[in-house]
């Protein structure tokens, strides 16, 4: 009785165990495209398979893993990665990359296993946005080397940046229009932007104004401290925000009223 009772939860348990899904292309054109900041998981063995004649004796084996990445020029990335098979490598290609000229277009960046079977790479775009393949794949001349699983998590930092208009004089309070937006010159993706408007003369910086960004500018209300009124002053504009890069403007010169 205890014997069937035990062996009716164990199979119960491991109908409760659910497996990562694997999601892996076996080409550019079929890639996932990657969620970032989310664990992805993934087999070589489920990706493409090919051969050659690089071993010493006998066909050399390629698995490969294809994912996209969906980028923006300036984008900062960091990429979290393991695999059970140490000869596991993990490469980033330009975009524009296809299936038809991989084979003539060398990696922007390769990366193998440390010897705890992780790493962490970075990497900047700072070409063109579009998606950009990242393939993971392993190489092996022996059986005992083979295919095997992986995990990765993709974190990314937009760059943004904010431009303030031109104006001689800064009256004493009002609302100012910070204009704030991509490398590309469009709508910085995600949520809002926090937007701090500073004032320097004879010290050290000081904020006299704050706003959040509705598509690609803020109205910042602002008040100049009866300290800094009537004199020659240094503005600037300051945006911050989750999963982008700070970002300062040039540095204006205004006379405050």
């Amino acid at each position: 009785m205890r014997r069937s009772i035990l062996a009716a939860a164990i199979v119960i348990v491991q109908l409760l165990v659910v497996s990562p899904a694997y999601a892996e292309g076996t080409s550019i054109a079929t890639a996932q495209a990657v969620a970032f900041g989310q664990q992805e998981f993934g087999n070589t063995i489920n990706g493409r398979l090919w051969e050659n004649n690089n071993c010493e004796e006998g066909k050399r084996k390629e698995n490969e893993s294809y994912w996209a990445l969906s980028l923006v020029v300036g984008d900062e990335l960091t990429i979290d990665w393991e695999a059970q098979q140490p000869q596991t490598k993990l490469e980033l290609f330009p975009i524009g990359t296809t299936d038809f000229n991989l084979g003539k277009t060398a990696p922007l960046v390769q990366q193998g296993l440390s010897s705890n079977n992780k790493n962490e790479l970075k990497y900047t775009d700072s070409t063109v946005g579009g998606s950009m393949p990242l393939i993971i794949h392993n190489a092996s001349c022996e059986g005992t080397n083979g295919p095997g699983p992986y995990s990765f998590a993709v974190y990314v930092l937009h760059a943004v940046r904010v431009f303030l208009p031109r104006l001689p004089t800064l009256r004493p309070s009002g609302t100012m229009t910070v204009s704030v937006r991509n490398p590309e010159g469009g709508n910085p993706p995600g949520s809002s932007l926090a937007v701090e408007l500073q004032l320097a003369g004879g010290g050290g910086w000081r904020t006299i104004g704050s706003g959040t960004t509705s598509g690609t500018s803020a109205a910042v209300h602002f008040r100049v401290p009866s300290g800094l009124r009537h004199r020659r002053a240094t503005l600037r504009a300051l945006v911050h925000g989750h999963e982008y890069q700070p970002a300062t403007s040039v540095h204006l010169k205004v006379r405050t009223l």
